[in-house]
């Protein structure tokens, strides 16, 4: 695991999330990275997130250039609702995600 990370110029001794998406119905890959990223920066977890993004060039570009202080700034500040619950935005979906954040969780303890 060591070798192939270090072959990707990922940072071995970090911890990981490898994030994706797809027919699941799991929702919005950008906002499934914000939650987390808002996550582990309030609860000091240092893990590096990775989003897998198919062809997606525009979610690309968006996550690249996108100015996480802000996203965190807002999340303090209730500016965006979503970063409370992405229940209230997806309430049919909210279950998988919070099962998502448990199991990141879990492994980050």
């Amino acid at each position: 695991q060591r070798s192939v990370r270090e072959g990707l110029g990922v940072d071995p001794d970090r911890r990981m999330v490898l994030v994706m998406g797809g027919g699941e119905g799991v929702g919005s890959l950008s906002e499934i990275v914000e939650e987390l990223y808002v996550k582990f920066r309030k609860e000091g977890v240092d893990a590096a997130v990775y989003v897998v993004c198919g062809r997606n060039e525009k979610l690309k570009n968006d996550l690249e250039t996108r100015c996480w202080d802000t996203v965190l700034r807002e999340s303090h500040n209730g500016k965006k609702k979503k970063f409370s619950k992405l229940s209230f935005l997806m309430p049919r979906r909210s279950k998988r995600i919070q099962q998502t954040l448990d199991k990141v969780h879990a492994v980050e303890k």
